[in-house]
């Protein structure tokens, strides 16, 4: 959910660190936080660092053909 809100608010950097991060962590230089990470990645996603298949399988074990699971699903940035 948190990413699904990132990407169709397009949400800034700064708004992800103020929703997810507790001052203590912004100074910290972004401890590990899941929820700030998944929000993160989304922008990071948006920003075209990455292609959607490492933002879902960031390990890269596994590989989808998003077309013979959704038919007539196309997935654009």
């Amino acid at each position: 959910m948190i990413m699904i809100e990132v990407i169709s608010m397009d949400h800034a950097q700064n708004w992800i660190d103020n929703k997810y991060l507790t001052f203590p962590q912004n100074m910290r230089e972004k401890l590990e936080n899941t929820e700030w990470r998944t929000a993160t990645d989304a922008r990071e996603w948006l920003d075209g660092e990455f292609e959607i298949e490492d933002l879902l399988y960031p390990e890269g074990t596994v590989q989808k053909n998003w077309s013979s699971i959704f038919p007539g699903l196309s997935i654009k940035n």
